[in-house]
């Protein structure tokens, strides 16, 4: 239904529908419809609708591609991407920020824990 949301008006709700897919996307296994690749299609929609500042996104990138991939420069450098936005920024979200800053603090305090050692 998301996907068909999007097709319908691909400017719906702004950037979330590409947020939500990038998570959807990235965490299913591939013989469920999982594809990594679209995961990072929808990735860059929500940069692009947000300027860059989707900290969703970011996050989601960073937790479901990122981490199982053992790519630990983008993991980190996308939650300091997070860290580094400023939450007044955008004060319809800005809560959402706040709380996705906390979660990106929070996994780069926890940072090998969450990354398979190589």
């Amino acid at each position: 239904m998301v996907e068909r949301a999007i097709e319908l008006d691909p400017d719906f709700g702004g950037a979330t529908l590409d947020e939500f897919l990038v998570l959807y996307f990235a965490s299913l296994p591939s013989d469920l419809g999982g594809c990594k690749d679209r995961a990072r299609y929808h990735f860059g929609r929500a940069m692009e609708k947000t300027g860059g500042n989707s900290t969703s996104a970011l996050i989601s990138y960073a937790y479901a591609i990122s981490r199982p991939e053992r790519d630990f420069y983008t993991f980190r450098d996308h939650l300091e991407r997070v860290m580094a936005i400023d939450p007044n920024d955008n004060p319809s979200a800005r809560l959402v920020t706040i709380l996705d800053q906390r979660r990106a603090g929070w996994l780069l305090y926890y940072y090998y824990d969450f990354l398979p050692y190589p």
